[in-house]
């Protein structure tokens, strides 16, 4: 029995996505293509994600490069520049290339909702880009990322922090736009990913915050690791396939 999902290179990253253990067959399957969307594109001078390493070789950060050589530290740079993730127009653009590309939805790397680095504003583009998805009728999920946990916190309060996280993708994602979420097509439970485990390892963990945050089980997502560093299902239903 398998899910099985594609993600195309529509504007940023390619993945060939394989999601395995959930309750459905091929036969049964109508699969959907979904991209893999970064939320952590800023126009601050010294946003990294622009500059990369690059910054290091010729200390050029983003509008220097950009207005000196008319590109982006890529191998590809934006028709339209460099834009903030968190802007409206850019990302009802990138909805509408994506639909016109035949991408049913996006999946959103997701930082949490603590306030250290940059994961306000992280969340602050995420909960944009989701609200404009559902409004847009495309497809979201999220793929969560453990490893934002603060390694100086106690085990207890980073179990905490874990189910706080959880609480407001309930609260916030799933109460206003469940309407377009991805959702298995048997179960029709919610599908959601995780960029690991990078810091909890013990399936107890995973498996109790899910049925603290979701006492009902119609509304309890499927939770899937990366194959390679869950090779013995620490997340409880399976692993995707990422590349590299």
């Amino acid at each position: 029995m398998k899910f099985s999902c594609s993600l195309t290179a529509a504007l940023a990253l390619a993945l060939s996505l394989t999601i395995t253990s959930l309750s459905m067959s091929h036969a049964q399957l109508s699969t959907p293509v979904m991209m893999h969307y970064m939320p952590w594109f800023t126009l601050e001078r010294k946003n990294t994600h622009w500059s990369m390493q690059l910054k290091e070789r010729d200390g050029l950060y983003l509008m220097e490069r950009y207005q000196q050589t008319g590109r982006v530290a890529a191998h590809y740079t934006p028709l339209i520049g460099p834009y903030s993730s968190k802007d409206e127009d850019t990302i009802r653009l990138h909805l509408e290339l994506l639909r016109q590309a035949g991408v049913k939805g996006v999946i959103i790397n997701w930082y949490g909702i603590s306030n250290r680095y940059d994961y306000p504003v992280l969340k602050e583009a995420a909960d944009t880009i989701i609200r404009l998805s559902h409004a847009a009728g495309m497809l979201w999920t999220l793929c969560y990322e453990d490893r934002t946990i603060d390694d100086d916190l106690s085990e207890e309060d980073q179990v905490a922090q874990l189910q706080a996280d959880w609480e407001y993708i309930r609260d916030v994602y799933i109460e206003q736009f469940s309407g377009t979420m991805l959702r298995d097509a048997v179960t029709e439970r919610p599908v959601f990913l995780q960029f690991g485990p990078e810091t909890f390892f013990q399936p107890k963990t995973w498996s109790n915050m899910l049925q603290a945050v979701f006492s009902d089980i119609s509304e309890r997502p499927h939770l899937l690791g990366v194959d390679k560093v869950n090779p013995q299902n620490v997340l409880p239903d399976g692993g995707f396939n990422w590349p590299g």
